[in-house]
This record gives structure tokens, C-alpha cells and sequence, in this order.
């Protein structure tokens, strides 16, 4: 375990009453989870990859927003994108999956 690992207790019982409120992760949190550096964290925010739903008293985030990080540090270091370039690669890849999910809804029709 990081020895700057979040010492709260951000992840809710699934059983929990209050696990349909929204969990917010904080700059460290986020970076624990995804095993990066807060750096990391600021630098993906600055470049508009990912943005924090509150600023004040300090930027939080969906806990929606882990998997995108580790999204982007995957395509990152498989591929050498560049983090400013990599807006446009999630875009392409999203247009991917719609395509593709597009051409599985046809080809369900077509053999109905």
C-alpha cells in the first residue's frame, strides 16, 4: 500500500442506504486508485481529459472518472499518444464502439 495512500473511507456498502448518493473521489484519491501521480491527475485536468464536478474547496470527481484515467494511461503507454492528443483518440473510440454496436443491432435484425 502507498504510504500516501486516502485515509478515507470513499467507497460505499452496496447494501448502504447512502450508496445511491454520487461517490466523489478527491486529486489523491483518484490518483491512488489509478496508480499514478496527483501530477498525473492535475496534468490529465489541465488538458480537459478530465473534469472535476466541484473545484472548491478542492476539485472532486465522479468516481466515473477512474476508469477513463486508467483508460487514458493504458492507450498512454500501449500506444505513445500524447495526453493532448488523446481528446481526439477517446472521441475515435467512442465513435468506434457506437459503429460497431450500430452494425451488431443490424445484424440482430436481419436474422430475425
Amino acid at each position: 500500500m502507498h504510504a500516501d495512500a486516502p485515509t478515507r473511507q470513499f467507497m460505499e456498502n452496496p447494501h448502504d442506504e447512502l450508496s445511491e448518493q454520487l461517490v466523489m473521489l478527491t486529486v489523491s484519491e483518484l490518483a491512488y486508485l489509478a496508480d499514478t501521480s496527483p501530477e498525473m491527475i492535475e496534468q490529465l485536468r489541465e488538458w480537459e481529459i478530465i473534469v472535476p464536478i466541484a473545484s472548491e474547496p478542492e476539485p472532486l470527481f465522479p468516481a466515473d472518472t477512474l476508469p477513463l484515467v486508467r483508460k487514458v494511461l493504458r492507450i498512454h503507454a500501449g500506444l505513445g499518444i500524447d495526453f493532448p492528443a488523446m481528446p481526439l483518440m477517446l472521441d475515435l473510440l467512442d465513435r468506434i464502439a457506437s459503429l460497431e454496436q450500430h452494425l451488431s443491432d443490424l445484424e440482430e435484425d436481419a436474422s430475425s
